[in-house]
């Protein structure tokens, strides 16, 4: 039975260990504005549904390979962790370039929210 139990635990704290998302760094200056849009604060950091900012910003870094939530801490969604991430890399921000299509259920249950696929890391310019 302990053996079981042991057994059972090290594949739950296994499934936690999965390689970090990959940010993909930008190198480059370029300062850019956007036309504004809708955000709200995770965390302390502006997490961009659509559009971008008004006000200048430089692109730190992208990551397109999908938002792996178990990675970072049991039971976290995935903007918690898209914020701390930011924190690390220095972010102001993070802007939702693409999320995973979402499709209706056949039976009119609401839909689950849609797995963000791809977002930019981006840092205010003062």
């Amino acid at each position: 039975m302990k053996t079981l139990f042991a057994l059972c635990l090290l594949a739950v704290v296994a499934s936690g260990c999965q390689t970090p998302p990959r940010v993909t760094e930008y190198l480059g200056t370029e300062i850019r504005h956007g036309a504004g849009g809708s955000y709200r604060f995770i965390e302390d950091i502006e997490l961009w549904d659509t559009g971008a900012p008004s006000r200048p910003y430089q692109l730190l870094g992208t990551i397109d390979d999908g938002i792996k939530v178990n990675w970072y801490a049991f039971m976290e969604d995935e903007e918690s962790v898209l914020a701390k991430i930011a924190h690390q890399r220095g972010a102001d921000a993070v802007l939702i370039i693409e999320k995973e299509p979402v499709e209706s259920t056949p039976d009119g249950d609401p839909a689950p929210p849609a797995k963000i696929k791809k977002v930019a890391l981006i840092k205010y310019v003062k």
